[in-house]
């Protein structure tokens, strides 16, 4: 009797196992996507006031926090030329869903 319920007992354990390997082997096949999906690029020239559509795709629903980066072409030579670059510079951000409509979120360096 002992035995018969070790084994079921060795089954269970093979079998979550088994399920186990197989839910971080689908983790880890989303988080690989994410990494190499870009959100957004967009091509921006800061020096005429413009607006910038785009869509963005965010593939890995795990992932709680986005950021907008700014990168230029070609880079700063210092961090004080960039500092002296977008001094003064304001922006205000559109994110909608599709759905519900947008939401504005501004920011203003200064």
């Amino acid at each position: 009797m002992a035995r018969l319920i070790v084994k079921w007992v060795a089954i269970a354990f093979l079998l979550l196992a088994a399920w186990l390997y197989n839910e971080s082997r689908c983790d880890k096949d989303r988080v690989d996507a994410a990494t190499r999906e870009v959100p957004i690029c967009l091509p921006v020239d800061l020096s005429v006031p413009e607006t910038y559509r785009g869509t963005y795709r965010k593939s890995f629903a795990r992932n709680h926090s986005d950021f907008l980066r700014l990168e230029a072409a070609p880079p700063f030579a210092s961090e004080e030329d960039l500092r002296e670059a977008v001094d003064g510079l304001s922006a205000v951000l559109v994110v909608n869903d599709g759905v519900s409509g947008p939401r504005e979120r501004g920011h203003q360096r200064q």
